[in-house]
């Protein structure tokens, strides 16, 4: 029996709202810290609400604060949230 697939198509179902990875969210982290719009001493939103923001996983959010924190642009303290670090601009 031949299935008629003629309606289905070849390209994946792809949101092009949704960032592509930790990539894209950390360049976005990035960019806001860069362009002052979270000088330092801010306090980031939430995982969830990065998440939510920016229709990715939180896993994929915090591998992207996992970056940041590593070149030294935030900084996170348990129970009290992330920050921008002094002289991440």
């Amino acid at each position: 029996m031949a299935v008629n697939r003629s309606d289905e198509s070849c390209e994946p179902a792809v949101s092009s709202r949704r960032a592509p990875g930790p990539l894209t969210a950390e360049r976005v982290l990035r960019a806001r810290i860069d362009s002052g719009e979270w000088p330092p001493g801010h306090k980031l939103p939430g995982e969830v609400t990065l998440a939510q923001t920016y229709d990715v996983a939180r896993g994929t959010v915090r591998a992207a604060l996992d970056v940041l924190r590593a070149e030294g642009r935030v900084v996170t303290f348990t129970g009290r949230g992330t920050f921008v670090t002094p002289g991440s601009e």
